[in-house]
């Protein structure tokens, strides 16, 4: 058995996690942020026509199981390339996920790593072993009817400052699928289903701070609904009461008019003066 001396490097990136960053990148002009997974190595083995034609491949393999978006450019890093620490400090370990990498997403742009990008790159294996780098450009065709959504992940190559090589990806578990196929295949493929930032401080004081604020805003809401329909309650009793009085008086002018008529009549007998009369409509 031949043992390859040469480490083939492969990324498995679920169709989960790869949607859900399409759709990140795509409603902002850029993004850029780390990604979270599992790195290990494992071995192919490749038959050839005779047994004794076998061939053993190592393979580190990288899987991409969750990102976290940080904002448009230098979110951890400077101009130069290199790594602000106070930045990444409490991100590098997400729970039981690890960075293995970094990506960024960039409108009408080559499908290619700028000088700044491999710097990062270079700069991110001080602090995480082997890290990937994973490009997700979007162009526009010449009628700019169609939108072309392009991605790549790239490795440094060691020993040389400046040299990219670009990784073999496979998608994994991307098809198409109903919302409780969808729900049940994260829930059973240990998919960690990405957040924004706000979720993953959701232990910092700011963010207490401003669920606090919130839940004491939906506090209010549902006192101030609340007395608004006892009000309006109220306001149905009243109105039934004055349409009830208006009925009553309605009633009591009815039974009062042959009253009234009949001392008309006695005042002009005993007078023997005929009743003024108000002018006709059609005079005036």
């Amino acid at each position: 058995m031949e043992v390859s001396p040469v480490m083939d490097h492969q990324v498995i990136v679920s169709g989960v996690v790869l949607s859900q960053l399409a759709h990140t990148c795509s409603c902002s002009d850029d993004c850029e942020g780390l990604l979270y997974g599992i790195s290990k190595d494992i071995k192919k083995v490749e038959k050839g026509d005779q047994d004794d034609m076998t061939t053993e491949l190592l393979i580190h393999c990288t899987e991409v199981v969750s990102f976290l978006a940080m904002g448009a450019v230098l979110s951890f890093y400077t101009g130069a390339g290199e790594l602000l620490p106070e930045k990444l400090a409490d991100i590098l370990t997400l729970g039981r996920l690890h960075a293995v990498g970094w990506f960024r997403f960039r409108r009408n742009s080559p499908h290619g790593l700028s000088a700044r990008e491999m710097a990062v790159c270079h700069s991110l294996g001080a602090v995480i072993k082997n890290p990937v780098f994973g490009l997700l450009t979007q162009s526009s065709s010449d009628s700019r009817a169609t939108l072309d959504l392009r991605y790549s992940f790239f490795k440094h190559v060691r020993g040389a400052a400046r040299c990219f090589s670009e990784i073999p990806s496979v998608c994994s578990n991307f098809a198409a699928t109903t919302g409780e196929e969808y729900d049940d295949q994260c829930q059973t493929s240990g998919v960690e289903i990405p957040t924004d930032l706000g979720g993953f401080l959701s232990g910092s004081s700011a963010f207490q701070n401003v669920t606090a604020a919130c839940a004491a805003m939906e506090a209010h809401y549902t006192d101030v609904s609340e007395k608004l329909e006892v009000a309006s309650a109220e306001m149905c009793l009243v109105l039934a009461q004055i349409l009830e009085k208006e009925a009553s008086v309605a009633k009591l002018k009815r039974r009062l008019s042959p009253a009234t008529a009949t001392r008309r009549r006695s005042s002009v007998e005993s007078s023997g003066k005929p009743p003024r009369s108000s002018p006709s409509p059609d005079l005036c």
